[in-house]
Formats: structure tokens, C-alpha cells, sequence
């Protein structure tokens, strides 16, 4: 090889096809602005709530759009893996583990393919205030969903942005099934029995989307988007408290 002015470098010792397969995983496999090596069109994760931890089943609908092996980053860091996962791709696959991005699938295909991944796992629910939460990390997929039973008749539950909760059905007396859309990168579910509230008690929920802007080194202004939620319908007056050295200034929709 040789560098922008023409003298010869010396390179690892590899053969064309190497070297070819090495650069078009570099550049997303199909150059610059060509599309991405694979693609996940659905994903789906369904299961129940047992015993402190949800087990699960993962099943994604996946495009490998590249021959030879394709990295997969699956992502999922917080979940056990109970087997290990199945494609109906065909080829060659194994499943690792990396620190800083938690499960990478890998897979190699002898042609552009479709297919469904299936991979059953169980994560732990975990008590904070009263609730139960589950919290996992998922990769980007075109579409994404999310469908937990829950052995309680009654709940009340909430998402974090920018999933979306759908309306709970009840398949039994006994049981509640919570679902929510738009599941992909960091999820989390929250979930209390709604027996919890009683008529006497009044709970307010508050939910706040803060904006910075670094004006310059010694200055910045940040705006407050707070949302309150109270059970009994009306909010009353209220206090906020701002961080030492901040002043409010009113807004045109305050």
C-alpha cells in the first residue's frame, strides 16, 4: 500500500479477500453510504413475572444484508442468558459477551438472509418505593414491543419515555398482562398494585424534562418542563426548589 504521497507502507499480512471483508465491515458493509450490515425490522420481548425475576423470550426478525461473519450488538447487559439463542437463517453463530456493550451475536451467512432470532433469558424485578421495576437495555429495531404478565389482578403501571404503555388486559382474574411499544435502547416498566391507593390517600406524581444550554464558561440556562399527576384531580399550590446560583425567569407559556 502506499500513503498520500506515494511511498510504499508496509501492511499486516493478509490476502485481498481479508483485507476486503476487514474494510467493508468498517464502513457498514456496502461503502459510506451504503446500507447497514444487518437490520433489525421487529423485536419482540414477552414473558411472565416469577418469583422476583422475569423470564423471558427475546425474538427478533432480522435482515443480514452482508455474506461471510456479521457482528451483532444485542445489547440486553442486565439479563442472564437461560439457553442459548436459535436462527433460522442457517450458518454458522455463537453467542459472546463484551463489557462495555453487554451480548454481540455473531453469525455468518454464505448469502444475504432473513430471519427470526429467539433467545430465552431471565432478568431480575426489583422493589423501589413501593413498586416493581423492570429495566433493560435493548437494541434499535424498526419496530419494538414489549408484553410481561404479572400475577396481580390489579396495577397500576408506567413507562419511561419515549416507550409508550398500552392498555393492560387481564387473561385471568388473577393476572395482568402490561404492554408497551417502543421498547429499543434504555426501557424500564414500573408497576404497583393499584389496591395500594386507597380513597384517603393522596399521591402526587411528578415528572420533570430538563433542557441545558452552555452559554458561555461561566453561564447556563436550562429550561424546566415539569408534568404533575395527582389521584384526586387537582393540584394545589407547590413549591420548586433551584440549584444554588440559578434565578427563574418566566417563559411566554409558563
Amino acid at each position: 500500500s502506499s500513503d498520500l504521497n506515494g511511498n510504499l507502507v508496509p501492511v499486516l499480512d493478509l490476502s485481498l479477500e481479508q483485507f476486503q471483508r476487514l474494510y467493508d465491515r468498517e464502513r457498514g458493509a456496502g461503502g459510506a453510504n451504503g446500507p447497514p450490515a444487518f437490520s433489525i425490522q421487529r423485536l419482540r420481548v414477552s414473558g411472565e413475572v416469577e418469583g422476583g425475576q422475569a423470564k423471558l423470550q427475546i425474538v427478533a426478525d432480522m435482515l443480514v444484508k452482508q455474506t461471510g461473519w456479521t457482528r451483532i450488538p444485542l445489547r440486553f447487559p442486565e439479563v442472564v442468558s437461560r439457553q442459548l439463542p436459535t436462527w433460522d437463517g442457517g450458518g454458522q453463530q455463537f453467542l459472546d459477551y463484551e463489557a462495555d456493550e453487554g451480548f454481540v451475536w455473531w453469525v455468518e451467512c454464505d448469502a444475504p438472509k432473513a430471519g427470526q432470532f429467539r433467545w430465552e433469558v431471565a432478568l431480575p424485578v426489583r422493589e423501589v418505593s413501593r413498586e416493581q421495576r423492570l429495566t433493560f437495555t435493548a437494541p434499535r429495531a424498526v419496530t419494538s414491543e414489549l408484553r410481561l404478565g404479572v400475577p396481580e389482578p390489579h396495577l397500576l403501571a408506567k413507562v419511561m419515555e419515549p416507550a409508550a404503555l398500552l392498555p393492560s388486559s387481564h387473561p385471568t382474574p388473577d393476572r395482568t398482562e402490561l404492554a408497551a411499544v417502543g421498547i429499543s435502547n434504555d426501557f424500564q416498566l414500573s408497576w404497583r398494585a393499584g389496591d395500594v391507593l386507597s380513597a384517603s390517600a393522596a399521591v402526587l406524581e411528578s415528572q420533570a424534562n430538563i433542557r441545558m444550554q452552555v452559554v458561555d464558561p461561566r453561564q447556563v440556562r436550562a429550561e424546566a418542563r415539569l408534568r404533575l399527576t395527582s389521584n384526586r384531580g387537582v393540584v394545589g399550590p407547590f413549591r420548586v426548589r433551584l440549584p444554588a446560583g440559578m434565578r427563574y425567569e418566566p417563559s411566554d407559556d409558563a
